[in-house]
């Protein structure tokens, strides 16, 4: 029987919905540095003004969602107020958009839900979801091998860019396929329960030790949810919302007392230690020792940078002048561009207040989902729905703990699913107002439009910066200019994926062609991108160096070790400078200061010999014209190159200076 047309019409919301649900994990791209990030931020502006639009014409009731969504609204208010405070606010503005992008993808699933058919229709498309990212991922698995080489399993990524984020994504789409396959009967039920057991051996197998936590928590939450609906049942709404605010207000009072007691100090050049007692100089992988290191690091940033946070995006810019200590860190091998805690994230980029916010919108669409499943109005399914969805929300903000789902489109779309869901069951009132509706689309409208603009000149941009890496590890700095001025006017991609400035890679190919001007103006804007990239600072300070002004590139030098204390090819150049210069004791008391640094790091760095044997030979000359002993300077013009270094090691042993080792073996004791 055909349907009305007003009917079928109202229904194309549903089917946008559940189309761009199943397509999402499908959407990455090879010529990318990420080959997720851009394309599906692009596709999340697409897909949300498809919904905006059909729901114009669709015209679904319009609802009173206020009292749902003002904390994220809140929050995303703190994140734009945040950006005043951002050395680069560029890189914030796309986190902008893309949480503002998602506020109203939120409110575009709640309308959606009020077609008929939705519950099961968008529980269904999450069990397809599970089935691409989870058979995708064990094709993977059989075909490396991974099963027997579990060295092999870091590859093991389906189409999420990472394994953890592969394990976490799979925990996510859980209360979906529990839900189906008890409410749906026959094929779908069948290939839910097939799923459920294939996501269970997928989750165990890839070893994530945050998705096994999160997999036990989804379990173990769920008669806990039962209990709770009795506690909020039992309570009023008053004395709910009266505890609430008083541990709002305890617990921000309590940060702002540590904040505000806590002596500043500008946390540049300090040793990382993690609680654990492991050495980080040994661990050259992630590891958890690490990621405890991250969490000190960004506290230190928290502590000593401003209440309100660093600004949106930034946290990888301010990081460095905290964690540079950090193993993989040390000589910009590895650039972090996380803090591996969302909330710490959200804290030092946004401030206390932007990560209250944040949570509050967590507690209050938990609370009034409690509330809906403690009520009789809702049957049976639905209540059993509502503690399912709990589940996954709460395993999301166990994931979030540990690692970076914040950042990944995929995680948030399933994120944001469950959370519009919980909010259409704990039914929102019908609104008379429909502009409300409209404005919502509107705005919807106005924002994916935005997203898609953004997206398409990050997507750009991403391919130019492949290119031009190629180039630079081909030397063809005539080619990399060639790429960089396809990019040198987009404003939204400033900065590459691996935190460094692509100002950095034009000033590179300049300095190589010989345009020392114009590298060290392209070096210029890349430092006041990113002023703690040590290879940005390094270079500033090299081509300072060739033009002949060493004053400025000392400073820079310097300013590269307060960064990274332990960058060996910064203490190197700035022992160079000031050999060159004639600042032989400088260069002396630099390379006494790091010879332990470089006999741990690199014993056998490739330089060191020949800058070392250099500086030995001015002082020795130095001592050898500031001496009136002839006996003393024929001694120290018969020690040879290799006597002289072993008399300097000795020296060290002793914390003697040079000048009394020469002494002491003119008298014949070495």
């Amino acid at each position: 029987m055909l349907q009305p047309a007003k009917q079928r019409f109202a229904s194309i919301p549903l089917y946008i919905l559940v189309l761009g649900l199943v397509l999402l994990p499908l959407v990455f791209s090879t010529s990318t540095l990420d080959s997720t990030l851009a394309p599906r931020f692009t596709y999340l502006g697409v897909l949300l003004a498809l919904l905006a639009v059909s729901q114009i014409f669709s015209k679904p009731n319009s609802l009173s969602l206020f009292q749902f969504t003002w904390p994220f609204l809140a929050f995303i208010i703190f994140e734009g107020l945040s950006l005043f405070n951002a050395n680069t606010p560029s890189e914030g503005l796309v986190v902008l958009l893309r949480d503002s992008g998602l506020l109203m993808f939120l409110v575009m699933v709640i309308h959606t839900c009020q077609t008929e058919g939705a519950i099961s229709g968008i529980s269904k498309s999450m069990v397809l979801v599970n089935a691409v990212i989870g058979s995708f991922g064990l094709y993977q698995l059989v075909t490396l091998n991974a099963i027997v080489d579990e060295t092999r399993l870091y590859e093991v990524i389906s189409l999420l860019g990472h394994r953890n984020l592969f394990a976490s994504a799979l925990v996510l789409t859980l209360p979906f396929l529990v839900f189906t396959a008890w409410r749906q009967k026959g094929l779908w039920q069948w290939i839910s329960l097939v799923m459920l057991a294939h996501t269970t051996f997928l989750i165990f197998v890839l070893e994530s030790r945050t998705a096994w936590l999160a997999y036990f928590v989804f379990i173990v939450s769920y008669p806990v949810w039962i209990l709770l609906e009795k506690m909020v049942q039992h309570f009023s709404f008053r004395f709910w919302r009266n505890l609430f605010v008083v541990l709002l207000l305890a617990g921000v009072s309590a940060f702002s007392w540590v904040y505000f007691t806590n002596e500043k100090s500008e946390g540049k050049g300090q040793v990382l230690k993690s609680e654990m007692g492991f050495d980080g100089s040994n661990e050259k992988t992630f590891t958890i020792d690490e990621r405890i290191m991250l969490w000190k690091g960004t506290l230190r940033m928290v502590w000593n940078e401003d209440i309100g946070g660093i600004g949106a995006g930034n946290w990888k810019i301010m990081f460095p002048a905290y964690g540079s200590d950090m193993f993989r860190a040390r000589q910009g091998m590895v650039q972090f561009q996380r803090p591996h805690n969302d909330y710490l994230w959200i804290l030092s980029e946004t401030g206390v207040l932007g990560l209250v916010a944040y949570f509050c919108g967590f507690a209050l669409i938990m609370f009034y989902g409690l509330r809906a499943a403690s009520s009789h109005r809702l049957d049976q399914s639905q209540r059993v729905l509502i503690r399912l969805l709990l589940s996954g929300v709460l395993a999301y903000l166990l994931i979030a703990f540990f690692s970076f789902p914040r950042e990944r489109v995929f995680h948030q779309v399933v994120l944001y699913t469950m959370l519009g869901l919980l909010i259409y069951l704990s039914r929102p009132a019908v609104s008379s107002k429909s502009f409300e509706r409209n404005t919502f689309s509107v705005l919807a409208i106005i924002l994916g439009g935005m997203m898609i603009w953004v997206g398409a000149n990050w997507w750009h941009g991403e391919r130019v910066t492949r290119k031009i890496n190629e180039a630079r590890a081909m030397g063809d700095w005539d080619g990399l200019l060639e790429y960089y001025n396809q990019v040198e006017e987009n404003r939204f991609y400033k900065i590459d994926p691996a935190s460094v400035p692509l100002n950095f890679y034009s000033g590179l190919a300049y300095l190589n062609l010989e345009n020392y001007p114009k590298s060290q103006t392209e070096f210029a804007n890349a430092y006041k991108l990113h002023p703690n990239n040590i290879h940005v600072i390094n270079n500033m300070a090299n081509i300072y160096f060739l033009q002949g002004n060493t004053d400025s590139a000392i400073v820079y030098y310097k300013k590269a070790l307060e960064v990274s204390p332990k960058y060996l090819d910064g203490a190197l150049n700035l022992m160079a400078v000031y050999f060159n210069t004639q600042q032989t004791d400088e260069a002396y008391k630099l390379l006494r200061k790091y010879e332990a640094t470089f006999a741990k790091e690199s014993p056998n760095h490739p330089t060191l010999s020949a800058y070392r044997q250099a500086i030995l030979k001015a002082k020795k000359a130095e001592v050898l014209k500031a001496t009136a002993n002839e006996s003393l300077k024929a001694h120290l013009i018969s020690i040879d190159d290799d006597e002289l270094q072993s008399l300097y090691f000795e020296s060290l042993n002793q914390d003697i200076t040079l000048a009394e080792i020469f002494a002491e073996s003119a008298k014949g004791k070495f």
